[in-house]
C-alpha cells in the first residue's frame, strides 16, 4: 500500500500519547474507514520477549477507531475528543502474538454511528507480504466517545475516592 502526501499525521487524530499512540502511520482514510500502520513495538508497554499478544490486536483496532472519529470531528470543525472502548463480540485471533518488528495494518470499518457519540465498527489487524493480505485478528468492537468524557473520570474519581484516575 503506498502513501498517499495528504493524510493526516495519527497524532492529529487521537489523544493517545507517548507509548500508548500505538500506531505509526495512517494509510487510507475516507468517511467511515480507515487504514493505519504499526511496526509492533520492542519498547512498548506490552512487549514480553520479544511478542506483543495478540489481544493487544484490540486496543490496535481501538485506537484506528478513535483516529477515524477523530477526522470526523475535525472535519465537523470539532476538537479531537477521548473515547471509551465499550465492548467487542466475534473477536478473534488466529495467531497467538505478534513478533516484534513486525509491520501489520489495521483496518476499522465505520457500521453504526449515533450522534450521541456511540459507535460500532468492523476491525481487522492483518499483516502483508508479498501483496498477500492475512488477517491475524478480527472482531466487532464498539465505542463511546462522549463530548464531555472528563464527566466520566469525576464519576469514576467519585466512586473510587481517589483524586485522580492514574492512582488506580
Amino acid at each position: 500500500m503506498g502513501l498517499p502526501n495528504n493524510l493526516p499525521p495519527v497524532s492529529s487524530l487521537v489523544s493517545h500519547r507517548s507509548t500508548m499512540l500505538l500506531r505509526d502511520t495512517v494509510v487510507q482514510l475516507d468517511d467511515d474507514k480507515i487504514v493505519a500502520r504499526l511496526t509492533v513495538r520492542a519498547d512498548g508497554l506490552f512487549d514480553a520477549y520479544g511478542k506483543v499478544s495478540a489481544w493487544v490486536g484490540l486496543e490496535y483496532m481501538a485506537q484506528a477507531m478513535s483516529a477515524l472519529n477523530g477526522h470526523s470531528l475535525l472535519q465537523q470543525g470539532k476538537a479531537v475528543r477521548l473515547g471509551f472502548l465499550a465492548g467487542t463480540r466475534d473477536f478473534v485471533a488466529f495467531v497467538s502474538s505478534f513478533n516484534c518488528g513486525d509491520v501489520l495494518h489495521v483496518r476499522a470499518v465505520r457500521d453504526l454511528q449515533t450522534d450521541e457519540g456511540l459507535g460500532s465498527f468492523s476491525s481487522q489487524v492483518e499483516s502483508w507480504q508479498d501483496n498477500t493480505r492475512t488477517v491475524l485478528c478480527q472482531a466487532r468492537v464498539n465505542a463511546y466517545a462522549p463530548e464531555d468524557p472528563g464527566y466520566y473520570y469525576d464519576q469514576a474519581r467519585l466512586a473510587t475516592g481517589l483524586s485522580s484516575v492514574n492512582e488506580a
